[in-house]
């Protein structure tokens, strides 16, 4: 039975339900990775620090539009199937109204990012924590494509870590691109439906 079959069996609240653990999940492993091993040397103000924090937020602004803009034209120019992600993002963001996107898109910036670039990136690297984030995301692996994307992209959200010193601006492009996506799935600008 193929993914989109399988999923289409799941009810929302079971599938809302997934969202939530796996985040909270992600949440607990980055919160005990950093209690024991980062605590000491990084203390969280500097993760969330706020210098410079228009500038921080530019650049997540900035990085957001540009992966938008991107996802946006490869899917008017390439192949549907290139996107189809089994139809997860189409059942995550179809039912939901625009506060209930953002709740999800925050939820999720906010959890990825510290686990990623606050704690991960800080412990074992840039390109390790790239490779991480890309096999979380491993509906996307199926679809060469959508792997170059993934990689590309937290590749990107950790360069403007290292850059700007603050996750503020990686939370910010994660939520927008999130959003963004989740709205043009939610109103049906944009499709992967077979």
């Amino acid at each position: 039975m193929d993914m989109r079959k399988q999923l289409n069996q799941v009810s929302n609240r079971v599938l809302y339900l997934n969202l939530a653990v796996t985040q909270a999940g992600l949440a607990l492993i980055g919160g005990i990775i950093y209690f024991f091993f980062l605590r000491q040397d990084l203390p969280l103000k500097e993760l969330y620090h706020f210098d410079e924090l228009g500038f921080a937020l530019l650049v997540g602004a900035g990085f957001a539009v540009c992966v938008v803009t991107l996802d946006v034209v490869l899917m008017k120019l390439l192949p549907e199937d290139y996107f189809d992600d089994g139809g997860v993002n189409e059942r995550l963001f179809r039912d939901v109204n625009v506060w209930q996107i953002a709740i999800i898109a925050l939820g999720v910036a906010v959890v990825e990012e510290f686990l990623f670039r606050g704690v991960l990136q800080n412990l074992i690297g840039l390109f390790w924590s790239s490779v991480i984030f890309a096999l979380l995301h491993f509906r996307y692996l199926k679809k060469w494509l959508y792997s170059v994307l993934i990689i590309g992209i937290s590749l990107g959200f950790g360069f403007m870590y290292e850059w700007t010193g603050s996750l503020w601006g990686m939370i910010l492009a994660h939520f927008l691109i999130d959003f963004i996506l989740g709205i043009l799935i939610r109103y049906r600008l944009i499709s992967f439906e077979k």
